[in-house]
């Protein structure tokens, strides 16, 4: 329930904010491919970072959905990346959610 996202380096000025959870995503593939499908792949890392600890890796898991184009053209692809982006972002909290965190 207590999110805050980021780009790059984390601005620190509550005692709060200390320490927190970070989830990095390295994407393999996020591209169509000649058989009409998009394709994302990667693996997502979850850190948690506090004051006595530093930062730690909690979690690291790999995903790879491919689904076929909505449409041949241009706008198919992206719409389909994008459906399948949110997809993969649903598993990912998922799996977020099972953790014990």
């Amino acid at each position: 329930d207590n999110w805050m996202v980021i780009k790059g380096l984390p601005v620190i000025t509550d005692l709060d904010q200390q320490s927190y959870y970070e989830l990095e995503y390295e994407l393999h593939h996020f591209n169509g491919d000649e058989q009409g499908n998009a394709n994302i792949a990667g693996l997502w890392r979850l850190y948690y970072t506090s004051p006595k600890s530093g930062r730690k890796l909690k979690a690291v898991n790999y995903f790879n959905e491919l689904t076929p184009l909505q449409a041949s053209d241009y706008e198919g692809l992206v719409a389909t990346l994008e459906s399948t982006w949110l997809k993969v972002n649903k598993q990912v909290a998922n799996e977020v959610s099972k953790l014990t965190l």
